[in-house]
């Protein structure tokens, strides 16, 4: 392709990315917006202004309260693993939960912008990425997110850290933080699955003292952690036994694979391919390109629960970012066309999928799974694949 065919070709890539993201803004109105404003949070902050009661009545095992003790709008338990109770647990010292709703929601702005700043190779390149970074803002997922009060964003934040202490060469904070995220919430054992396999291949090939460290972090803040509320985690499982029981069905809010197809397992398949093949994304790639991985893995944790509504979708956005910035430096047609893809799958106005039943909920997803498989694809060395094919073959052609 000549330079002057690449520039046209590039143009177009962006112009349909921007004109994507612009069209799509008005998909909020599709939000279930409900009462009261902030519903999730709403649980949290609920929680954390209950100690009398928690003290009185439960000793306090916030999983021994159930949702009408401590003032829930909707008569929830609380269902998160304790470190997130005591990483939110300072929202209870605001005076009203209004007042607390909106730190909430400026805190997740903050922190999304923040995190996705981790994610840029240097101050040039993130500001170039601004306008792209500020109508993704615009999407459905995060203004889902803020309607909701989503508490996904300690997850963004501490596996942003966990990459940005891999990009430095601190494989033990590396480790500490990626465990610290499913310590948080249970999805993210899904991406430190695919980082960690691919230490251990590190670890038996080369680079066996950065592993050392790495394990040495998972262990010692796991460690931590578990000891730090080892009189909570028990009364945690029990409740989160009876949680994990609830289904859904496909719709504009969620984005199960368990859905995609009508026996669940089918789903799951899928779902644990889709975590082998990131997998062999982070053993193949050099340590440059390991921030896809590092993304891609965070992208499709939150694929495998029965209930994943859309604005935990705000942990795919900094595969987004990362995806965005390298076209930013080096324009490739296959990065723009799996890019222009993700946006289609995540970010395109949801009221285009109303169609068919349940028929047109599903493609939705599907091309979400399908974006995230081929950007894994996009990076792979294909072509052992096909010369193991062709060996293959001429083997079975000599029998």
């Amino acid at each position: 392709m000549n330079l002057k065919k690449q520039n046209i070709t590039k143009y177009c890539i962006w112009a349909a990315i921007f004109l994507s993201l612009a069209l799509s803004v008005s998909s909020y109105k599709l939000i279930p917006f409900e009462n009261p404003d902030g519903l999730d949070f709403q649980n949290m902050y609920a929680y954390s202004v209950c100690d009398k009661e928690l003290e009185q009545k439960f000793n306090n095992n916030i999983y021994l309260a159930g949702g009408l003790d401590c003032g829930d709008a909707m008569g929830r338990a609380f269902v998160y693993p304790p470190l997130l109770f005591y990483s939110t647990y300072w929202v209870g010292s605001f005076k009203s939960f209004e007042s607390a709703r909106l730190t909430w929601r400026v805190f997740i702005v903050i922190g999304l912008i923040a995190s996705l700043f981790l994610w840029s190779s240097n101050i040039r390149n993130f500001l170039f990425c601004v306008p792209f970074v500020l109508l993704l803002f615009l999407q459905f997922p995060l203004l889902f997110a803020l309607e909701r009060g989503n508490n996904d964003i300690l997850v963004v934040i501490l596996w942003s850290l966990a990459f940005y202490f891999y990009k430095k060469a601190n494989f033990f904070l590396t480790g500490a933080l990626a465990v610290s995220c499913v310590f948080m919430k249970v999805y993210p054992l899904f991406a430190f699955g695919v980082i960690s396999i691919g230490f251990l291949v590190d670890f038996v090939k080369y680079e066996k003292r950065e592993v050392l460290r790495y394990l040495w972090g998972v262990v010692i803040s796991s460690t931590i952690i578990l000891l730090a509320f080892r009189e909570l985690w028990f009364s945690w499982l029990l409740r989160v036994s009876q949680f994990s029981g609830r289904t859904m069905t496909a719709s504009h809010l969620n984005h199960s694979m368990q859905y995609l197809f009508d026996l669940n397992v089918i789903g799951k398949l899928l779902f644990l391919i889709l975590v082998a093949l990131w997998g062999a994304h982070f053993i193949y790639a050099n340590k440059e390109n390991r921030v896809t991985s590092f993304a891609g893995a965070l992208a499709l944790t939150t694929y495998f629960s029965p209930v994943s509504y859309d604005y935990n979708l705000i942990t795919t956005y900094p595969l987004f970012y990362v995806l965005a910035e390298r076209l930013i430096k080096n324009f490739d047609i296959k990065t723009g066309a799996v890019l222009l893809l993700l946006l289609v799958g995540i970010a395109l106005h949801r009221g285009l999928f109303f169609w068919g039943d349940l028929s047109g909920f599903k493609f939705h997803l599907f091309l979400q799974v399908l974006a995230i498989i081929l950007i894994a694809m996009n990076d792979l060395p294909l072509w052992k694949v096909k010369h193991y094919y062709q060996y293959l073959k001429s083997k079975w052609e000599l029998l």
